[in-house]
């Protein structure tokens, strides 16, 4: 069973004036499995991540796309293995 964090990273602010806010960020979602699980079984849960997100209408954002995908690993402890998925966005 994976562990999945989502959290909001980067975010900067226009100020418009007759529009109210536009603003830019990145969206960060870290998938976490055991150190003895593998890259493939990250892998199978990112690809469901991105199939969900990818179909998801979220009004206020006016673009959202993936921009980075990358690994990392717990080495001291040997606790885990993550896939992290960044998502850049734009909104009004």
């Amino acid at each position: 069973m994976p562990a999945i964090a989502v959290f909001i990273d980067e975010v900067t602010l226009e100020e418009m004036t007759m529009c109210g806010n536009q603003g830019d960020g990145v969206l960060t979602v870290g998938i976490y499995l055991p150190f003895y699980m593998t890259e493939d079984a990250l892998d199978e849960v990112a690809e469901i991540v991105t199939d969900m997100l990818a179909g998801a209408d979220i009004s206020v954002l006016e673009t959202f796309r993936l921009a980075k995908f990358s690994y990392s690993y717990d080495e001291n402890q040997a606790a885990w293995i993550a896939a992290n998925l960044h998502y850049e966005f734009q909104y009004q």
